[in-house]
């Protein structure tokens, strides 16, 4: 099933650049598109991650609770790498000047003049209560007008995050100045809540949400019945080359996600 080897000497700590690494070598040998085995990437990782927390923790550790919290941090992650990757090869290929932020870059004190503008698109208006950013795990941006066309949040499964991901869309629609932003979730759907079109009268309230309350959702398995809404991520790029001022073809392709 896994297009990489356990390697001999498993070292007593797992950490992000060997999640990158499995994804990287299932890449290369070819075994389809990378993004949509994310969940048996990640099964492999978890694997070796039990096998470094046994030797860290001398056997006596809970791994269960130990790989819940990396899985969730480490995926997102994952998907800020290839993100940015087509972020990239969208601005090469079209002299687009779209860039990604981590939400935690727009928390910070002092900000460089191009992320405080993009800031200042982005908050949100609570009137007495202050100004507040939407929660985010990337926001994607043009660096030119400071506009921000997207912000996506990644999640290994729907559960309480796809109904948080829809209350900001609807606070974004309520201003003028940030109504255009689309709202996105990029998820490998483990528990199996979007991939397969439900029958008529049988939908799911995730699947309700995401298909009325969100602008895309992008869902990284093989056997996906996609929707206008829920979509394979083999679409990000067209779509966001389509969110560009004036944009609106098709991008020529170049890898599986780049279309």
């Amino acid at each position: 099933m896994y297009p990489v080897s356990m390697p001999v000497n498993t070292p007593a700590q797992f950490d992000f650049d060997d999640l990158l690494r499995l994804y990287q070598e299932w890449d290369r040998n070819d075994a389809g598109r990378p993004y949509e085995h994310i969940s048996e990437i990640l099964e492999r990782a978890k694997a070796m991650h039990k096998a470094a927390h046994q030797i860290k923790t001398n056997g006596n550790g809970d791994h269960g609770q130990s790989w819940r919290a990396w899985k969730g941090k480490n995926f997102e992650k994952l998907i800020r790498v290839i993100v940015e990757e087509e972020i990239a090869h969208l601005n090469r290929a079209h002299g687009l000047t779209l860039a990604a932020a981590h939400d935690t870059a727009l928390e910070r004190a002092r900000l460089s003049v191009e992320l405080d503008r993009v800031k200042r698109n982005l908050l949100v208006d609570y009137g007495s209560y202050g100004s507040h950013l939407p929660d985010a795990d990337l926001i994607i941006y043009d660096r030119i007008s400071t506009q921000v066309l997207c912000i996506l949040s990644c999640k290994v499964t729907m559960r309480e995050r796809i109904a948080q991901t829809a209350y900001w869309k609807l606070k974004l629609r309520k201003s003028a100045v940030t109504r255009h932003v689309r709202v996105a979730l990029v998820t490998p759907d483990e528990d199996e809540d979007l991939i397969i079109r439900p029958e008529q009268g049988r939908v799911k309230k995730n699947y309700a949400i995401a298909s009325v309350d969100l602008d895309t959702t992008y869902v990284l398995h093989t056997a996906l019945q996609p929707t206008d809404r829920i979509k394979s991520f083999s679409r990000f790029a067209h779509d966001i080359k389509s969110w560009t001022r004036g944009g609106g073809g098709r991008c020529p392709t170049a890898s599986p996600a780049r279309q």
